[in-house]
């Protein structure tokens, strides 16, 4: 059961492990062979743990292991082959939903700030909004307006 799922009553306590529960613990337990060193770094905070201590790679060796994944082309790959936009496998191109065609405009072109029939200034959020042209939402950056929400909701009635 999902830890938190039911809530017990005040001063509810479990009942305690019957003899044959605690041997089948114990037994599960057995086969798991731990060293002393290994308990302290499990009951420590793993994001924590190269904190003040020495990393078991050294500067050289860490600089080798860069310079052959160089030499093999790993790091140049990725470098060179960015998985954004056209590039990325999943890329639909015309062919993508409202709020999808809505994030590449936002990276794109950032958020707009002022309202281009209007001229208001200064607008964030819910009061300024990217308005189609065209109608059709394609991905074409000079199909877009500026648009407060007065304006779009004006501009979407003509």
């Amino acid at each position: 059961m999902p830890r938190g799922v039911y809530q017990h009553k005040k001063g509810y306590k479990r009942l305690p492990f019957t003899e044959e529960h605690k041997r089948k613990i114990k037994l599960a337990r057995a086969k798991q062979v731990f060293t002393e060193e290994t308990r302290l770094k499990m009951s420590q905070n793993n994001a924590n743990f190269w904190l003040g201590k020495k990393h078991p790679h050294s500067k050289e060796t860490i600089e080798k292991i860069v310079k052959a994944n160089k030499k093999n082309g790993v790091l140049d790959y990725f470098k060179k082959h960015k998985f954004i936009g056209e590039n990325h496998g999943l890329w639909k191109g015309n062919k993508v939903g409202y709020d999808a065609l809505h994030s590449w405009l936002y990276r794109e072109m950032g958020q707009p700030d002022t309202c281009e029939f209007c001229g208001k200034t200064g607008l964030k959020g819910k009061s300024i909004h990217w308005a189609n042209k065209s109608r059709k939402y394609k991905r074409n950056l000079n199909d877009w307006l500026r648009l407060c929400a007065k304006c779009h909701y004006t501009y979407d009635r003509k």
